[in-house]
């Protein structure tokens, strides 16, 4: 762990107990005879908190030139969702609780240009592997006309990447546009301390919104021309 981001972690330490057994609590609270609505509710409210607090460690770590939007959320069957919105490259980041612990996820804002991304950008695409549980999400699938007349391209779906621009040549060849190639999620069981988890989702955002600001880049000169 660099330096910069050990002391923004440690300077935050203190609260992680109470972040934990927030968290923990939210989780057990559907279980709960003991806990009224309005402490349900309560518990959701401080585990909102919680989740924009871990992100202000990401805003601090990162020192991005963008102003984000954080003051919404929504609340899956799960656990809550905070909704992150970037002001300069109009891409969304979600940090929030669901099957299987804490995740954060993102969409290609403007997948579009992915066709003129160099071979770091897939470098930093590929270094999101190193965290927690990192898997493409995906909500389209292709119906059984696509698969009979692409078989070959449907042989397997193991790999992320390849997952990614079956979806952007497909569509591009049926429909003369690119539909939605997925959702980039991390995830971070219980297996992962909140200190680890904290660390991990620090950088995994920052990998996220560098990926953004790449393609947002390439259409913010587009239109400067």
């Amino acid at each position: 762990m660099e330096n910069r981001l050990k002391k923004i972690i440690t300077n935050q330490s203190e609260y992680f107990d109470t972040w934990t057994n927030l968290i923990n609590s939210y989780r057990k609270a559907p279980y709960s005879e003991k806990l009224s609505g309005e402490d349900k509710i309560k518990l959701l409210y401080e585990v909102v908190n919680v989740f924009f607090k871990i992100f202000e460690m990401a805003l601090e770590f990162g020192n991005f030139k963008d102003d984000f939007e954080s003051d919404k959320f929504s609340e899956n069957f799960y656990g809550p969702e905070l909704i992150i919105n970037s002001k300069k490259t109009k891409s969304s980041y979600y940090l929030g609780l669901g099957e299987k612990g804490v995740y954060l996820s993102t969409y290609f804002r403007h997948s579009k240009n992915l066709k003129n991304m160099a071979d770091t950008f897939w470098i930093d695409f590929l270094n999101l592997s190193q965290y927690g549980e990192f898997e493409l999400v995906e909500s389209e699938h292709f119906g059984k006309s696509v698969k009979s007349k692409y078989p070959e391209l449907f042989q397997t779906n193991k790999g992320t990447i390849f997952r990614i621009f079956r979806k952007y040549f497909i569509g591009i060849a049926e429909n003369n546009e690119i539909g939605n190639l997925g959702q980039l999620q991390v995830t971070w069981t219980t297996d992962f301390s909140i200190d680890k988890i904290i660390e991990e989702y620090c950088l995994v955002f920052k990998i996220f919104y560098k990926l953004n600001y790449s393609l947002w880049k390439i259409e913010n000169l587009k239109k400067a021309k």
